[in-house]
Formats: structure tokens, C-alpha cells, sequence
């Protein structure tokens, strides 16, 4: 994995220096989002923003170099027992994470630790060659990709008959989804996870896989719990949205560097 994250560092750095309208954008988030931190410090986690980026990308094409036995090497699942009892007992799950650490190994490593295939949503790409490609290498230990397009029907189906459906809900929502205070500021957010969860009762799971400093990974999770909101409503998937985004936002906050600040999220505020 050394080879490969120094790689993955570089073409982050060149990234970083060729595209100065991401690394504004970058910038001007981490400056709204950390407001105590100096221009030194904001400086030097975008750029290990990009190298994480970089990182990101290289490890994904090399997917099909990995064998599952590599995989369970490099990546931890903690607590896995608990999420094997969940999968050999067809109870169903809503995975719900963000673009944090390398956000597509810890889909693929989910998958292989439980020996299960994850039903994730993903959106498509303009270019149908890229999309292929990308598509295949998400599906190539198992799991299944599933356009957004098709989202409802799918994971509704799912998770009835006992599977697991993962999503990234922490990108730039429409302007007419839900909205919930992310960093200070209420933005609007994707709602699917919590909608899932609340429509079919199933388990809502926050998963965070992470970078450590040897270059492996740990993936964390952690139950969000919402038996006090019983009913399918606005309201409750409001309420569900804005706990699952806290959580999102304590891990971004103790790993800023390893989360996508390069996006523009806050594209639509009230």
C-alpha cells in the first residue's frame, strides 16, 4: 500500500495545484466551517485534502489487484460479530456514510468482511465508458450498484427482504430537500437514508471508514437510533436527517483532512 498512497499523494498535489477553482472552493469551506483556525492551518489541510483525494483514486483502480484475504488485511470492520448476526439473520440495514477516508474501499471491505453483497446507490456518470468502469469496479467483490435514478424502488425491496442498502448522503442536495444545520449552517441534505430507515423500521447504520497513519484502514459504526419517532413523516425524517449529519459532522471534525472539501456543499442554505 506504500507505493500506492505515495502515488496517490502526488496526484493529489498535482491536482491541487492545477485546479485552483477547487482549492478555492476547498478553502472558503474549511475558512466557514472552522473559523478558529488560522490561514496556515487551513492551507495545510487542503492540500492533505487533495493528497486524500489522490490516495482515493488510485486505490480504487487498483481494486482488482486486491484479493479479499488483502482486503480484510488492510481494512478493520469493527464489531464486525455484531453486523454478522444482523446479516445472517436477514434483519436489513440502511448504511448511511460520506466521503470520508477512501469511501469506496470501505463499501467494497464492508461487503467482504460480512461476506455479503451491499445494494449501494450511486450516481451516474455523464461519460457511459467511465460510469462502466467505475460501476464495474464498485461491483467486483460482490456488491451491486444502483443508480439513483432507481433508488426508491430498490432499496425499498432491499431492505423488505432483509438486505443492506448503502448511501452517501453528505454532497450538495436539490434545493427542495430536506434541510438541517451542518457545520453552522442549514443546508439542504439527501433524505433517502433516514426515509428508508423510518419507512421500512429497518436499523440506520452511520459507518465511517477512516485512514490511519500506517496507510490501513478502520472502518467505525455506529447505530442511530429513532425509536421515539414511530411515525413516516416530514417531521420525523427531519429530525433523523439532522441526528445522522451531527454525527457525520463530530468525525469530520476530529479528521477534517480526510473528508471532501472540495465539493461544493453548501450550495443551497436557508
Amino acid at each position: 500500500m506504500d507505493w500506492l498512497s505515495g502515488a496517490g499523494k502526488f496526484l493529489g498535489r498535482v491536482y491541487y495545484f492545477l485546479s485552483s477553482s477547487r482549492r478555492e472552493i476547498a478553502v472558503q469551506n474549511l475558512l466557514s466551517a472552522f473559523p478558529e483556525k488560522g490561514t496556515e492551518e487551513i492551507n495545510a489541510i487542503t492540500k492533505k485534502v487533495f493528497e486524500n483525494v489522490g490516495i482515493t483514486f488510485t486505490e480504487f483502480l487498483w481494486t482488482k489487484n486486491f484479493s479479499r484475504e488483502k482486503i480484510s488485511k488492510i481494512v478493520e470492520l469493527e464489531n464486525v460479530a455484531e453486523l454478522q448476526i444482523l446479516v445472517e439473520q436477514n434483519q436489513g440495514a440502511v448504511f448511511v456514510s460520506g466521503h470520508l477516508g477512501n469511501w469506496e474501499l470501505t463499501a467494497i471491505a464492508i461487503g467482504v468482511h460480512l461476506n455479503t453483497s451491499l445494494c449501494a446507490i450511486v450516481k451516474t456518470q455523464h461519460n457511459i465508458r467511465v460510469d462502466k468502469k467505475i460501476s464495474e469496479l464498485r461491483c467486483y467483490f460482490g456488491n451491486r450498484a444502483v443508480s439513483m435514478e432507481r433508488a426508491i424502488r430498490e432499496s425499498i425491496s432491499e431492505l423488505q427482504n432483509g438486505g443492506i442498502v448503502a448511501l452517501l448522503s453528505d454532497q450538495s442536495a436539490p434545493k427542495e430537500s430536506v434541510y438541517v444545520n451542518f457545520f453552522g449552517r442549514n443546508v439542504a441534505t439527501f433524505q433517502g437514508p433516514t426515509a428508508f430507515a423510518l419507512k421500512t423500521k429497518k436499523p440506520l447504520i452511520a459507518v465511517y471508514g477512516l485512514r490511519n497513519e500506517s496507510g490501513d484502514y478502520k472502518i467505525s459504526w455506529e447505530k442511530i437510533g429513532f425509536d421515539d419517532l414511530s411515525n413516516y413523516n416530514n417531521d420525523n425524517i427531519a429530525t433523523l436527517t439532522q441526528r445522522q449529519t451531527d454525527l457525520l459532522e463530530q468525525v469530520i471534525r476530529k479528521h477534517p483532512e480526510q473528508w471532501l472539501w472540495l465539493h461544493r456543499r453548501w450550495k443551497h442554505v436557508q
